[in-house]
């Protein structure tokens, strides 16, 4: 039998036709929400420039020229903003019209480019931030680059002094002089030189290698990457060079300076800076001013005899102050630790605490006994561990030091051998009753314990703690801080 009709128009449609018109929504919608936020980004953008757009240049050495052109497309991908401008930064081969300069040339090369532009640079090097590294190594055309195999090494420092010093250093077990020896004998050596001399081992970063030689890194040594902020000129704007500043402040790499600061990289900084003075010693120069003399040891520094050492180190807010060369008393002094360890620890054990006051709730002393006397941690570990720590609070340093001459005595009596606690500080702010001090310094005494005190900077001196211990010294200028905790450690 037939359907039979009801008269009414079935206006039904199918579940397929309703998906169809939902999807058709949403993409109307996202699109809307997407042209609104396109839309809406860039007028805040605008908004935020009331100065206008500036563009400005920013130069690179020859070595980190792809590096450089990463770091403004990630500053630029950051729509920065400085001073009411807009910016855009964009490379330039002219580092006379340069707001920046990024290079990967060590202090003295990078110095030399940005005078010989008749540019000078707008901070110390040693603030210069690093916003990458590079790994160093050696090209050879050899299937066998293991260590022992590296005693005909080629160090083109011609081309590369950063790179040289480096490995120099790393091959030289941080030798200064060895690593200055280095570059002296081949500070005219290019990499196109050495390759036509046909050398079988040459340092190079890893961008650097070149045709036919195969590239092998030296592990845990880095080439670091920085910016140099410039000051401003006739034709390069305040504002330009603040947006320059704010390219090195705005990219910097914390991982990257971790991986750049070891006691590797500290030896060759120190063996670049005398290589540097050397090479520029013939040239005429300003007779430079007397430095200011330092004060007279508290105690004969002179009967100091090598021993265990425990460094104690003041990492107060006072030690984050500029020294004389414009590096902080921190840098100088964490620097000189490490220098000084592997020359105590070549024969004895070393230990090393900070100190300055509780930072955080709950904590009630002021030190930290970072690396003790039966500590596994090589020389250069522990090094590195001074040069990583940070600064903050205020110089507890007689509570820190009875805590210290209190370790040292009791590791003394264990181990039967004698022990030195050498103090570097910036001052007190714990005066007051000294009797707990010369209690643990008598105590001392008979284990065969005794303190050494560099104070450093031109703070308020705790000239009762210094005449108590054994042998002090008053360190005012930065140069002098090496040789002072050296000879106050007995290995000088």
């Amino acid at each position: 039998m037939g359907r039979h009709s009801d008269g009414l128009t079935n206006y039904k449609f199918s579940t397929h036709v309703y998906v169809v018109i939902a999807c058709l929504v949403v993409a109307v919608i996202i699109i809307v929400f997407w042209v609104k936020a396109i839309h809406g980004d860039s007028t805040t953008d605008k908004s935020k420039c009331l100065a206008g757009d500036l563009t400005v240049k920013i130069a690179s050495s020859a070595g980190a020229e792809s590096l450089a052109t990463n770091v403004i497309d990630q500053y630029n991908a950051k729509k920065p903003v400085v001073r009411d401008h807009c910016i855009t930064a964009e490379a330039t081969k002219s580092l006379a019209e340069a707001s920046a300069y990024i290079t990967d040339e060590s202090d003295g090369m990078a110095a030399q480019a940005v005078t010989q532009a008749q540019r000078a640079p707008a901070q110390a090097a040693a603030e210069w931030p690093i916003v990458q590294v590079m790994k160093v190594g050696i090209a050879s055309t050899e299937r066998d680059v293991s260590r022992e195999k590296l005693t005909d090494v080629t160090y083109p420092v011609k081309d590369n002094a950063m790179a040289s010093a480096l490995v120099a250093a790393s091959l030289n077990n941080n030798s200064v002089d060895a690593t200055k020896q280095a570059l002296t004998k081949d500070k005219s050596v290019t990499v196109a030189s050495a390759v036509q001399d046909g050398k079988k081992f040459i340092v190079v970063n890893e961008t650097s290698a070149p045709a036919n030689y195969t590239f092998t890194e030296i592990k845990d040594v880095v080439q670091p990457v920085r910016v140099v902020s410039l000051t401003a000129t006739d034709t390069v704007a305040e504002d330009a060079v603040r947006a320059g500043a704010d390219l090195g402040s705005s990219m910097v790499n914390a991982d990257a300076g971790k991986q750049a600061t070891s006691v590797t990289s500290l030896a060759a900084t120190q063996a670049l800076q005398q290589f540097d003075t050397e090479a520029n010693s013939a040239a005429p120069a300003s007779p430079a001013p007397a430095p200011a003399p330092e004060a007279q040891p508290q105690a004969a520094a002179s009967a100091v005899t090598s021993a265990n050492t425990l460094f104690l180190f003041d990492t107060s807010a006072a030690m984050a102050q500029a020294s004389d060369d414009g590096r902080t008393w921190f840098q100088v002094v964490s620097n000189a630790i490490a220098q000084a360890v592997p020359m105590v620890g070549a024969q004895h054990q070393v230990a090393l605490w900070n100190y300055s006051s509780p930072l955080n709730p709950g904590v009630k002393k002021g030190w930290r006994e970072n690396v003790s006397f039966a500590s596994s941690m090589t020389n250069e570990q522990i090094g590195n561990t001074a040069i990583g720590f940070t600064t903050g609070g205020v110089p507890q340093t007689r509570a820190a030091t009875v805590a210290a001459v209190n370790y040292a005595t009791s590791y003394a009596k264990e181990s039967g051998q004698p022990a030195r606690v050498v103090l570097i500080t910036t001052g007190t702010s714990d005066l007051g009753d000294m009797s707990a001090v010369t209690q643990a310094l008598s105590a001392a005494k008979a284990a065969k314990v005794e303190l050494s005190v560099v104070h450093v900077g031109t703070g308020t001196q705790d000239s009762e703690l210094m005449k108590a211990a054994q042998a002090s010294e008053v360190v005012t200028t930065a140069d002098n801080v090496a040789d002072v905790i050296e000879k106050l450690s007995g290995v000088k």
